[in-house]
């Protein structure tokens, strides 16, 4: 089963590459503050690395609903139930649109 703290790594060392070289400190600082993000102000553009987190936490959620139905879950219901999840419409911003693909990609390594 994915864990949440892997999830968020992978996809900030990603994100750090297509996005901002400082995203992978950022989200280690949200993870060591407290590993579970507070859920209020998820589509705050001052911390996404508190986004990353949340989202990876949720992913992992879905992940392992999905893993009990199937062996392989497709990439696009966990993209899309994750959205959902955290009321973010496709296109609602570049960056949250990134994490969230991220955190999917991330979730089914």
């Amino acid at each position: 089963m994915a864990e949440p703290r892997d999830v968020a790594r992978r996809a900030a060392l990603r994100l750090g590459a297509e996005m901002d070289p400082s995203f992978p400190n950022r989200v280690e600082r949200v993870l060591a503050r407290n590993g579970e993000a507070d859920t209020h102000g998820l589509t705050d553009g001052h911390d996404l690395g508190t986004f990353l987190v949340t989202a990876a936490h949720i992913a992992c959620g879905i992940h392992a609903a999905l893993i009990r139905r199937t062996d392989r879950p497709a990439r696009v219901f966990v993209e899309e139930r994750l959205r959902r999840e955290m009321g973010i419409d496709e296109g609602m911003s570049p960056d949250h649109d990134s994490i969230i693909d991220a955190v999917a990609d991330a979730v089914l390594r």
